[in-house]
């Protein structure tokens, strides 16, 4: 009997744990269905969200991007000043499954690490994943072949909706003729850009020098119209040593468009459509400034031995040698042949428009940016005289430089508002202060103060006047171009506006615009 009895509890605990096992194995059912159904209702979530950070950039977008496609070579619709003709880089749209995105300028790219590649300045969405793009490349020959095309930002871009970018098209070894023209597309739209012309190191011969210094600035914008004060930068950059100038044209008076016109007939500015569709500090940082200081680099490489990048209120002073020719002579050694993976051998070009990579130089020094430190010299304080008693004739213009010589004693930090000077084939990524990426084997070198420093003529930095209470100091530095540049800023005012007898016109007040 107890037997028996011990059988059928058994039984009983036995027939206990089947329920509580088909029990546990049903709700585990139900929690693997609701797993599911939330991960099926999640893409859509999340595509709806996409959707309406979409539309919010997209509707200020949108309706100019019609203008955009069908803008030709060199439109700038703000604009009096017709760029060169032809010009070839202007903003195009990329159609992308996320939105517009746009594509300015296209360049060969032999350095490494990696094989050669074309690397395009674009504004892409910042805030969603894009798919990698595709690039057709096509040689002057015909030929066309489709590569993968890899993007990545640009720092700084303050988390805006759209970001200066980097897009990649890595050419295979197998490739044997260089690309004339690049076009992007998305798989998913299957829909391409118009196409880009690849801008190649101009031919060039082992006697032949190359310029100096080019000086890039960012987009000029709000019809910005100091003509005067133009001139003084223009011309002080040439005192220092300056062969040409890179302008980007979003929106300009009518003063600055005649003194740039009369820049450009001397073959001394290039002044290019910046025509992107984006609000600034909206939808793109500043103008999208980041895009033309990489594009400047890019433009200027092989053609320039230096690249200046700086504002129109920032001058690169010399404080122990009279120009920056002299400067740089100091502090950096002279060129050499680039080492074998900077360049393409000559028995493997096929085109011309190739050919000066070859004979591209670069420097003995480790250095490929060298940065100035930054000194406020605030328009607010008072104006310094002394150039103007000097002068028997007439009053000498208003210039920055002559007329502002009280700077704050603290230099700000390398890296913290410093401006710099490259050697463009040196270095890869730029921002607004620094260097972000270097080609190998390069790095930045900060120049002493005690040899140079970034004058920086403005207002406070956060509005009012508190800056005006900080330790000052006089530095009339700048003193020693005053009788060359005063003639030359009065030389070319008369040029300009022969109406004005020898005056420019005078300034819209301070920050209207700054």
């Amino acid at each position: 009997m107890a037997c028996g009895r011990r059988g059928g509890v058994c039984r009983r605990l036995g027939l206990c744990r089947l329920l509580i096992l088909m029990a546990a194995a049903w709700q585990l059912g139900l929690f693997l269905e609701s797993l599911q159904s939330s991960r099926n209702l999640q893409p859509s979530a999340a595509a709806q969200q996409r959707q309406r950070g979409l539309n919010n950039v997209s509707a200020a977008v949108w309706p100019i991007v019609a203008r955009l496609d069908a803008a030709g070579p060199g439109v700038s619709w703000t604009s009096s000043f017709p760029p060169p003709a032809p010009a070839v880089d202007w903003w195009r749209l990329l159609r992308t499954h996320v939105g517009p995105a746009f594509i300015y300028s296209a360049y060969y790219d032999p350095r490494g690490p990696g094989p050669p590649k074309v690397r395009i300045i674009s504004a892409l969405p910042s805030r969603y994943r894009l798919r990698p793009f595709y690039c057709d490349l096509k040689t002057d020959s015909g030929t066309k072949f489709r590569v993968a095309g890899k993007h990545r930002p640009i720092r700084e871009n303050w988390g805006l909706p759209y970001t200066a970018s980097f897009i990649t098209c890595e050419m295979k070894r197998k490739h044997k003729e260089y690309p004339a023209y690049v076009s992007l597309g998305d798989p998913k739209r299957n829909i391409t850009s118009r196409p880009l012309t690849v801008h190649y190191p101009p031919p060039r011969s082992n006697n032949s020098t190359i310029p100096f210094l080019t000086v890039c600035v960012k987009p000029l914008h709000f019809r910005y119209d100091r003509a005067l004060w133009l001139i003084e930068f223009i011309e002080m950059y040439k005192l220092l040593g300056a062969n040409h100038f890179v302008f980007y044209n979003k929106s300009i008076g009518d003063s600055v468009s005649r003194v740039l016109h009369h820049y450009a007939d001397e073959k001394l500015v290039s002044l290019l459509p910046w025509n992107l569709p984006l609000r600034s500090q909206r939808h793109i940082r500043t103008e999208g400034l980041f895009a033309a200081l990489n594009d400047c680099s890019y433009r200027s490489m092989h053609r320039f031995q230096y690249a200046a990048l700086v504002d129109l209120d920032e001058f690169l002073i010399p404080r122990k040698h009279f120009n920056l020719t002299r400067l740089m002579a100091h502090i950096d050694p002279p060129p050499r042949t680039l080492p074998p993976r900077y360049r393409i051998k000559a028995e493997k070009k096929s085109s011309p428009a190739a050919a000066g990579a070859a004979a591209s130089t670069t420097s003995k020094s480790p250095y490929g940016a060298f940065l100035f430190r930054n000194a406020f010299f605030y328009l607010y304080w008072e104006n310094d005289t002394k150039v103007m008693k000097s002068v028997d004739d007439r009053p000498p213009p208003y210039l920055l430089t002559l007329s502002k010589t009280r700077r704050l004693v603290k230099i700000h930090k390398s890296g913290v508002r410093s401006k710099y000077i490259v050697r463009p084939q040196d270095v890869v990524e730029l921002g607004n202060h620094v260097v972000w990426e270097f080609a190998p084997g390069r790095s930045a070198f900060t120049i002493p103060e005690s040899l140079a420093l970034s004058h920086h003529y403005r207002i406070c930095e956060f509005g009012g006047f508190e800056c005006t209470r900080q330790p000052s100091v006089k530095d009339r530095l700048a003193h020693k171009y005053a009788p060359a540049l005063m003639h030359r800023v009065r030389k070319v005012c008369s040029s300009v506006f022969p109406e004005l007898n020898g005056d420019c016109p005078p300034a819209p007040p301070l920050g209207s615009p700054w």
